[in-house]
């Protein structure tokens, strides 16, 4: 079951995948259609360009009409990253990105 949310970074471990430059646009199968792996690159797309709109932007682009039917959940997954901020000081910015993503969906109405 969590095979595909296993990263290894070339180091003697393996780990969850957990921050957003680690899922990438990888295609690895169930982990792929995730909505973790979507917020989570959601919240590195926000990074990446210092917008959290253009996270939710991803968002709607990736999932398309059932972005509206997963938005609840998908608020509920970034609110959870989102209070990762202090767990380590690799997460600190993608959680700052998460927790900003899911105020701008939690306010997309339109």
């Amino acid at each position: 079951m969590w095979t595909p949310a296993l990263f290894d970074p070339g180091r003697s471990a393996t780990h969850l995948r957990a921050r957003g430059d680690e899922t990438g646009g990888s295609n690895d199968g169930s982990f792929a259609s995730s909505l973790l792996r979507r917020a989570l690159f959601a919240a590195r797309t926000a990074r990446r360009e210092q917008d959290a709109h253009a996270g939710r932007a991803w968002l709607r682009s990736e999932l398309g009409p059932v972005y509206w039917n997963d938005r609840e959940r998908l608020i509920e997954i970034l609110r959870y990253l989102g209070r990762m901020v202090g767990v380590s000081e690799e997460w600190d910015a993608d959680a700052e990105a998460a927790r900003l993503v899911a105020g701008a969906v939690e306010n997309d109405h339109s």
